[in-house]
């Protein structure tokens, strides 16, 4: 693991146990068995350092929602299909929320920041799906916009609660239907 890498991994676990306000750049030099110096060369500041632990993990949360939209195997109705049920999956994920709230219990914007930048990254594919569908044939072009502006919308306003549980199956029977629905609706 690079040097760089380490030290992320290693403030993100600090930061999800003490919080960041508590976390102290000593005690991620300790617990990396690295130096403050070797810190300052990759980090200005603690601050830095959390805005790249919060960078990573938003780039962990879409990199599912990237591998289905770059799948070659899937057809475009499939991908938009498991693009939305890998959506709340890494909203609802056993652990992801208790981490997060961990992480962020003292600052929730940044748990915003991290949010918006998932969602804008989401928001990427999304529009690179879709795109992929009506060059295809697989989407109607007045759909697929429509859905596009729904989607959007739904990814921003519909947050789960983070007491969402992960084994609620009467849950994803309604979000793979909802799924379902609007992956049929943009080929008609």
């Amino acid at each position: 693991m690079k040097t760089r890498d380490k030290l992320i991994e290693v403030a993100r676990q600090l930061f999800d146990r003490k919080g960041m306000e508590n976390t102290t750049i000593s005690d991620i030099a300790e617990a990396s068995s690295k130096g403050r110096r070797t810190i300052y060369t990759y980090f200005r500041n603690k601050l830095d350092l959390y805005n790249a632990v919060m960078a990573e993990e938003a780039s962990k949360m879409v990199g599912h929602i990237e591998m289905i939209v770059d799948n070659p195997s899937l057809d475009s109705r499939e991908k938009l299909r498991l693009f939305i049920i890998e959506h709340f999956k890494l909203r609802i994920r056993e652990g992801n929320a208790d981490a997060l709230k961990s992480m962020l219990r003292l600052d929730l914007r940044r748990l915003e920041k991290l949010r918006k930048l998932a969602a804008s990254r989401e928001e990427a594919l999304l529009e690179r799906l879709l795109r992929e569908g009506i060059a295809r044939g697989d989407f109607r072009a007045d759909y697929a916009v429509d859905i596009r502006k729904f989607l959007v919308q739904v990814m921003l306003a519909m947050a789960v609660s983070v007491e969402a549980r992960s084994d609620d199956a009467e849950l994803w029977r309604a979000i793979e239907s909802f799924a379902e629905f609007i992956s049929e609706r943009a080929g008609r």
